[in-house]
């Protein structure tokens, strides 16, 4: 059998929030037999489990013969970190053994907001100071 990764059109790109990007990607199965699939973020470097600030959805299922699936990637940073770099490991069972597992490049970037406030002098601390006298 043969799984088919479609590249999908720039609208399945779509802002869920101002801190998370979220990426759809479809898989067919283009085989005659269903397919077991479990999905799960390795680190990129090191190939352990650790999906650090990535999120996939569904993670495990089954694809029906000439179905598509479709897989959600959620990125949601809360730091901004040297490197994301994952690999999304798709793990179909009783794959070809001359046949390479699904695996997709990961990573993000996550930037601060650039603020900065013009605030006057104030005189809070000295206030607090005498009032502390009294």
């Amino acid at each position: 059998f043969f799984l088919m990764m479609r590249r999908p059109p720039r609208s399945t790109q779509s802002r869920s929030s101002a801190a998370s990007d979220v990426y759809k990607r479809q898989v067919k199965n283009t085989s005659m037999i269903t397919i077991k699939y479990l999905m799960k973020v390795v680190s990129a470097e090191t190939g352990v489990l650790d999906s650090g600030y990535f999120a996939v959805t569904p993670k495990t299922g089954t694809i029906a013969p000439d179905c598509d699936e479709f897989f959600t990637v959620k990125f949601s940073p809360t730091e901004v970190e040297q490197t994301n770099a994952r690999l999304l490991v798709c793990s179909i069972e009783h794959l070809f053994p001359e046949q390479e597992p699904l695996i997709i490049e990961l990573d993000g970037e996550a930037e601060r907001p650039i603020c900065h406030f013009e605030l006057p002098p104030s005189t809070l601390r000295e206030k607090k100071e005498f009032a502390d006298l009294d």
